[in-house]
């Protein structure tokens, strides 16, 4: 808990309370906007990363193919050579799944100080030097109202995005298998309907 509060929680929050003070017209829609561009590049490094090895993977996906068959019902034989094959094209098989558990503490941190900022600032969190409202404006561009849910526009982008960032990093090779290829179809089209449906039910 002391960790999460003071190296997460606590610097994104009261950075966010800095960003409502110093813009113009003191617009909370705004402030988030770039305080999320702004986590977003600091975690693009690993983003990054955790695409180039998945592209490697992809690439070795028929080749994997191919060991598994070739030790198939042999353990020990399949786990030597793939870590061969891994190692002769200097990938790891966990570098595209490492760098995204390094950003989850982040982006978790992130949701959680926009859920408390649009209803109650708990004054011990903010810092001395942060001047906290008296009460935080929670109307975006003096249109949307961010603290209730938004049922249509906002959630439906996100479950485009969702949906093309699986077109974008799903592998779908020709050398998987019927149930593998099906599951990976299916996950492009489930997970954005789920994205949506759960952003209709969160605060804009």
């Amino acid at each position: 808990q002391f960790i999460w509060d003071t190296f997460l929680y606590n610097p994104i929050l009261n950075f966010l309370v800095f960003l409502y003070n110093a813009i113009p017209g003191h617009d909370i829609g705004i402030a988030i906007i770039i305080l999320t561009l702004l986590v977003r590049f600091a975690i693009s490094p690993s983003s990054i990363k955790a695409a180039r090895s998945q592209r490697k993977l992809k690439v070795l996906a028929p080749e994997l193919k191919e060991i598994q068959e070739k030790h198939k019902g042999d353990q020990q034989g399949l786990a030597k050579a793939q870590m061969e094959l891994y190692k002769r094209h200097g990938v790891s098989p966990f570098s595209s799944c490492l760098p995204l558990l390094i950003q989850l503490p982040i982006i978790l941190a992130l949701y959680y100080v926009l859920r408390e900022v649009l209803t109650e600032i708990h004054p011990a969190r903010i810092y001395s030097f942060i001047s906290l409202p008296a009460s935080l404006d929670p109307t975006f561009l003096g249109i949307i109202n961010l603290s209730k849910p938004e049922y249509f526009v906002l959630p439906a982008l996100a479950g485009i995005s969702q949906y093309l960032l699986g077109v974008m990093t799903t592998p779908l090779t020709k050398g998987g298998s019927g149930s593998e290829q099906m599951i990976a179809k299916q996950m492009i089209f489930t997970l954005p309907i789920m994205t949506a449906f759960f952003a209709a039910t969160f605060p804009s």
